[in-house]
């Protein structure tokens, strides 16, 4: 521990006899046959016991009172064994959290060199059983009796009331901490220890090991974002603002510089005001030699490549419009194999005694050799690592950093490879703990450790490109050795694998953000990956991907050309972004799912409390009912509540007991609530998802003038909708619009109110903060029951679309064979849970505002025996393969790994392959009367024989306002199925678009076919 001041009150060193008790006001600590317990308190119950500490023999201990930044006055028992090393167990009075330390002194002779040291391990002491409880951790949500070894963290926590215990590393300087939990009988044992791979300690010298932190929480979520804030504490983090980000990979590789401006221009204009600000472009910029992983010199763009004018060029359009540039580099790696490198081998890694050197895999003519250990270190995909504890190669790296942000401009760096810089093999995807070479290779200072260096590192980096750049680490998961000591040194950190535009990819971030869900703008902002507006994607699961990032406040990126989304698409970027700034978010089933379903975004600052809700189906097969009991959340007292569904547009009923929403595979509700008052209040706004919370303040309401106002941020000619609820009495009278006034002379209003709901419009032809106020008046509500829908089925090959006609009602219930599926807010449903040869009966009722429900109307589909394949279409004239796609990498005439296309026994067929979920766009050629092919899923890899995927066709009339729309599509099919496709197009389709979206999880080598597709004149 750094800057102590032993303040020793009343006396100066005692000599304590057993037992040893310290507290504070949270926790209590006693110290007794050699063994530590640990005690909650205000309760004074038992939650760790049986510690035993990694010491020799005791020799002495003794208690202080201490002052300590940034903790400020605690008490502390230091306890020494007979070779003079100790450990420190302090308390403080503003933490809630037991901090444990050891000090290795070296009294030998020689210098001692330490892989590992182990700090303490002890039972936890909890009421239950062990089955009711579960670990959150760097592994992921797991049984607490599973035994797993997790980075930094790890939580154990009752599903039933979420009390439980934080075990978990505060600092992570010099060593990288882990914590293991161990079922020993019925007891759950947890374990603490640094990996450090090579920490050297001169003769007479000592060392300060990482903090440790233990503490109890009737809330283990409230415990972890404690221990959140004491990271951001001790390390004085001041996170830089927010931003939003378009990344060119997801969608363009690297882009290139006559796209990228064009993208700029419409994002500066269309975006920027919704706060879009930065522009990044990603790998393949770069100049070099691709070898293992990507090109690795990034002093200068690649003369022949995307941005052949240079990337300062392109930075200064980018600043121009008023954006942020960002670019993509990987800071710690080279290439030992490339020219620009020659001349630079000093500044590597040696691979001393570590047997995960990539070196031998790199195949090159005239390839070197090396004196046994002295082969520079190659990472498998990261590359030739630096060795950071050499002055010349962090002047390097300061070299590129300065380079990128002071000489050509981009001041947001995706830095990939991160773990490069600890000089440690690739572990992706790595979670749960995995000893690597840590320390094994020769470094040119061996006093600094590996984690030490690669602190340096990042120190370096923003020392060199500026204060003023943000750092985004990507991604930790390719070696959590980055995880402890990236903290406090970067701005964001992706903290899982790549995502995809897939449900099966969207689902990625919020499974690996959900379970560091505590660190997310206390310690850096967590980035899920970008969210995916694009049409492939079915509506309801674009806004789960955008919805999800936005409501949890995570690290808001979008990677589409932009103009090429329609305009329902576009809004929903709008609608979701900034994400907001708020800390109070939180997973409401936190140790029950992984990834959780429920989401409970509150605003208790604002004058209005404001409290929304998000219910996520994240299973890519079935429907859910996901349900939410008003208890779990929070929420101010109330009989009843009422609420919006903002993506349906809709008003809830008045409700208690809980939320649900029945949702389709991958879909999402996100409903704002507030309790039913006998005033009327705003209980949504149309701005954005957040649904007030970003865009409105001081909400008042003037019982004495019948008064509701407020301030509003409105965006030029963005129509601006204030969703209002009045109370209604038994008679149906209550309160009515009499007028609306603003103090912006130049907007215009406008009011609808139907019953007890009302809304008002504003629209600005600038962007601007109005202040509003709605008169009411005393009259008849108007209040309208529910009828009897007119309800309708259509059988669509795999799937059941139900859909009714909406007028005043509110909410629906459907039902089943006679089972309640749940409530929506929508006016249809689809159902993908149906099978060949059945008979299915399908129910829905509608609701009225006073909560009544109407007659049933009933529908009954049967399902047909099997799906018959389409006759096979004419041979085109034009063929795919002869054509260059716009958007897309195909492989022409071979599977996409290389093999023949084959079927039906015949093999060397014409067509195009592409990668699962990769869309294809061409321009259909004029005259053009019809599209056709046929599709297939291809795999040599017998384990994919449950993959399957889905194929659509979508055309593209290019008029503004039009969307794109689904020509046709084939149910789900499985390696060697086949579907015909033989679409008749007009001559206002302008290009048509090759969609596959997987429903099934493929190992590898999974080959999307479109055979003898083409257009016919």
């Amino acid at each position: 521990m750094k800057h102590i001041i032993a303040i020793l009150l009343l006396f100066p060193t005692i000599l304590f006899a057993n037992p040893i008790n310290i507290s504070n006001s949270k926790i209590s600590v006693v110290y007794q046959h050699k063994k530590l317990s640990f005690f909650n308190k205000p309760s004074n119950k038992l939650f760790m016991d049986d510690i035993v500490l990694n010491l020799d023999e005791e020799a002495k201990t003794q208690v202080n009172q201490i002052n300590q930044q940034p903790w400020g006055k605690g008490t502390e028992l230091t306890i020494w064994d007979r070779f003079d090393n100790s450990i420190k167990v302090s308390v403080f009075n503003t933490l809630p959290f037991v901090l444990i330390q050891k000090t290795i002194r070296n009294q030998s002779s020689q210098e001692m060199k330490i892989d590992k040291v182990a700090l303490l391990e002890g039972k936890l002491s909890l009421p239950g059983n062990l089955s009711d409880y579960k670990t959150i951790s760097s592994a992921g949500l797991k049984p607490a009796t599973t035994n797993i070894g997790s980075y930094m963290y790890l939580a154990v926590g009752n599903q039933k009331n979420n009390e439980g215990v934080v075990f978990a590393w505060l600092t992570a300087n010099r060593g990288s901490g882990i914590v293991f939990s161990n079922k020993l009988k019925d007891q759950l044992q947890l374990k603490a220890s640094i990996d450090y791979g090579d920490l050297r300690i001169s003769s007479g010298q000592s060392v300060d090991s990482e903090i440790l932190v233990v503490g109890y929480d009737t809330d283990i979520r409230t415990g972890l974002e404690t221990y959140a804030d004491a990271i951001a504490k001790n390390m004085k983090i001041k996170l830089l603002p927010q931003p939003t980000i378009y990344c060119t990979w997801y969608h363009g590789g690297a882009s290139d510089e006559k796209k990228i401006a064009a993208n700029t221009d419409f994002a500066s204009q269309h975006l920027k005001p919704y706060s879009l600000d930065v522009m990044q472009i990603d790998d393949y910029w770069q100049s070099g030699i691709r070898n293992n992983g990507p090109h690795r010199d990034f002093s200068k763009a690649n003369p022949t490549g995307a941005y052949p004018s240079g990337m300062k060029k392109t930075a200064d359009y980018i600043n121009s419009k008023g954006m942020t540039a960002g670019i993509w580099y990987i800071p710690f790696a080279g290439s030992w194999y490339d020219e620009y490198w020659k001349d630079k081998m000093d500044l590597f890694l040696k691979e001393g005694k570590s047997n995960d050197n990539h070196f031998p895999k790199i195949e090159i003519e005239n390839k070197p050799t090396f004196a046994k250990g002295q082969t520079p270190f190659d990472a498998s995909w990261g590359g030739t690592c630096l060795d950071l504890t050499n002055p010349k190669a962090l002047d390097y790296v300061g070299f590129i950093a300065n380079r990128l942000s002071k000489e050509w401009g981009y001041k947001y760096f995706k830095m990939d490879g991160l773990w490069t810089g600890t000089g440690t093999r690739l572990q992706y995807v790595n979670t749960e703990y995995k000893d690597d070479d840590l320390g094994m290779q020769i470094r040119y200072n061996p006093n600094i450790t590996p984690i030490e260096a690669f602190a340096k590192g990042l120190e370096t980096i923003r020392e060199a490109a500026g204060k003023d750049v943000f750092l985004l680490g990507c991604t930790q998961t390719q070696n959590m050795r980055v995880f402890g000591p990236s903290m406090g040194r970067v701005d964001a950190m992706r903290v899982g694998p790549d995502n995809a535009a897939t449900l099966r990819g969207v689902v990625i971030g919020p499974q690996f953000s959900s379970r560091l869900y505590f660190l997310n703008k206390r310690v850096w902002y967590n980035d899920p990956d970008p969210g995916y507006p694009r049409i492939s994607l079915p509506i309801e699961i674009a806004r789960t991907s955008l919805s999800w990032i936005s409501i949890t406040g995570s690290l808001h990126g979008s990677s589409e050309q932009y103009a090429e989304l329609p305009a329902d698409r576009l809004d929903l970027l709008r609608k979701t972004m900034p994400s907001h700034n708020l800390k109070t978010v939180r997973p409401v089933d936190y140790l029950e799912n992984d990834p959780p379903k429920v989401w409970h975004l509150s605003d208790s600052i604002s004058a209005s409390r404001k409290d929304v809700i998000g219910l996520f189906n994240f299973n890519k097969d079935n429907y859910s009912d996901v349900t939410c009991s008003l208890s779990r959340v929070n929420l101010p007292k109330a009989k009843k509540y009422v609420g919006f569904d903002f993506w349906e547009n809709r008003f809830i009923p008045p409700f208690d007991g809980q939320i649900s929403g029945l949702l389709t595979p991958g879909a999402c509700r996100i409903i704002a609530i507030k309790p039913e008052r006998d005033y009327p209040q705003v209980i949504s706004t149309s701005r954005h998802l957040t649904q007030g919370i970003i865009d409105m303040t001081d909400e008042k309401w003037n019982s004495s003038k019948n008064t509701l106002s407020g301030i509003s941020e409105v965006l030029a000619n963005d129509v601006y909708e204030l969703r209002v609820v009045v109370p209604v009495s038994k008679n149906n009278s209550g309160l009515v619009v009499d007028k609306v006034s603003t103090d912006a002379p130049s907007l215009k209003t406008s009011v609808l109110q139907e019953g007890g709901v009302i809304r008002v419009t504003l629209l600005s032809p600038t962007s601007q903060k109005v202040k509003w106020t709605i008169n009411f008046k005393k009259g008849n509500l108007n209040m309208k029951e529910a009828r009897e829908i007119e309800l309708k089925a259509n059988l669509d090959l795999d799937q059941v679309a139900l859909k009714w006609n909406h007028a005043t009602e509110f909410q629906y219930r459907i039902t089943k064979n006679g089972e309640l599926l749940g409530e929506l807010s929508a006016e249809k449903f689809i159902d993908r849970q149906v099978e060949l040869g059945k008979t299915y009966t399908y129910s829905v009722e509608a609701q009225d505002w006073n909560g009544n429900w109407s007659k049933t109307s009933t529908v009954k589909v049967d399902m047909p025996l099997n799906y018959p394949t389409p006759a096979t279409p004419p041979l085109p004239n034009i063929l795919c393969s002869d054509l260059k796609p716009i958007a897309g990498a195909v492989k022409v005439n071979q599977t996409t790994y290389a093999a023949p296309i084959s079927l039906d026994g015949k093999s060397n067929l014409n067509g195009i392959s592409v990668v699962p979920a990769l869309d294809v766009k061409y321009n259909i050629p004029d005259n053009s009367k019809k599209f056709v092919s046929t599709v297939t899923v291809d795999s040599s890899i017998p384990l994919n024989k449950n993959y399957s995927c889905s194929f659509v066709v979508i055309g593209d009339v290019l008029e503004m306002g039009e969307p794109p729309v689904e020509l046709s599509r084939s149910p789900a099919l499985k390696a060697g199925q086949k579907w015909n496709f033989d679409i008749a197009l007009t001559s206002r389709y302008k290009q048509i678009k090759l969609v596959s979206r997987p429903t099934g999880t493929a190992v590898k080598d999974v080959s999307i076919n479109w055979i003898n597709a083409g257009f016919l004149k």
